[in-house]
């Protein structure tokens, strides 16, 4: 192989890597977060490669023919390349501030509670029945679908990673207390609700996790303490079921 064809083919070589690192990027922003990370690695690569070909032929004084015939390649590369990074950078800041609050496990968790509440001032204050929550929100809030009961964190594909509180069943939300658990992070089949059983569950996999109060609070259950931590004295409290 001359050298004139061994150039060309370095230079095209950066660009399928450059384009390989786009598509990772955009991939990563709707499906594996792990190919955003090996997009940018991709492109820091043919960045890299692009800039020392450059200097290397720039140095080279026997080389001035190939650099003028290689250079408008290569200037294409680092100006796709720029193009790439400013442009995706730009959507993946879009993106993390639109799905920031509506597909994220504190998001889907104010969302399903905020329904719960919501469901109950409309059915004179009673909540849904623990065996058919889920349904009844989907069927009552036009708002939620599906992806709104599941975690984007959840690596076990659970049917529902948010439990309802089992001993507010049909119950009436106006004589409750402000500081009842309503929702809380699990992981299990449709329509899951539970109290103690499912808490105890979670602790072999997870530190803390999060939860809702009636009053629409979130907190962060620690089971090291066995207890949700107070914004103001930062002690632990236990946790009311009923």
């Amino acid at each position: 192989m001359s050298k004139k064809s061994l150039n060309y083919f370095v230079v095209m070589f950066i660009f399928s890597v450059c384009l390989i690192g786009v598509l990772c990027l955009f991939m990563g922003l709707f499906f594996f977060e792990m190919l955003f990370s090996v997009g940018w690695l991709l492109i820091g690569i043919s960045l890299l490669t692009s800039c020392f070909i450059i200097i290397k032929n720039i140095i080279s004084k026997k080389q001035t023919a190939t650099v003028e015939k290689v250079f408008p390649i290569i200037s294409f590369v680092l100006s796709f390349l720029l193009f790439a990074i400013l442009f995706t950078m730009c959507v993946h800041a879009n993106y993390r501030k639109y799905y920031s609050n509506k597909y994220t496990p504190l998001g889907n968790l104010n969302m399903l509670s905020s329904a719960l509440v919501a469901y109950a001032e409309s059915n004179q204050g009673f909540l849904p029945d623990a065996k058919s929550w889920c349904d009844e929100l989907l069927l009552f809030d036009p708002n939620l679908s599906k992806i709104n009961f599941q975690s984007p964190r959840d690596f076990n594909n659970c049917e529902c990673d948010f439990a309802f509180n089992v001993n507010l069943s049909g119950r009436n939300l106006s004589n409750m207390p402000p500081d009842i658990v309503l929702l809380f992070e699990s992981c299990g089949n449709w329509n899951l609700s539970g109290a103690d059983n499912l808490l105890a569950k979670e602790k072999k996999f997870r530190e803390y996790i999060k939860l809702t109060y009636t009053d629409l609070s979130i907190h962060d259950y620690w089971y090291y303490a066995k207890g949700v931590r107070d914004s103001n004295s930062y002690e632990h409290r236990p946790i009311k079921w009923r």
